[in-house]
């Protein structure tokens, strides 16, 4: 089972996300290199969008428990 990247303290290193996500550091759980696919810039672009939605996440979370 691969984890969600949303709850990951990998997602605050920019280094730890480009070992997972270009370099397959998560290739024994099942999750491949995206090395084929993708390039870094597009690797931050995506590490900065998976955190505005963790974030947007946790504000949804926080106003249905009002």
């Amino acid at each position: 089972m691969v984890p969600d990247l949303r709850y990951s303290a990998t997602i605050r290193d920019a280094g730890a996300w480009k070992a997972i996500v270009l370099d397959g550091a998560m290739i024994k759980n099942g999750m491949i290199s995206f090395s084929q696919y993708l390039k870094q810039d597009d690797v931050e672009t995506i590490r900065a969008y998976v955190i505005q939605r963790a974030h947007d996440e946790k504000k949804r979370l926080e106003a249905s428990t009002r």
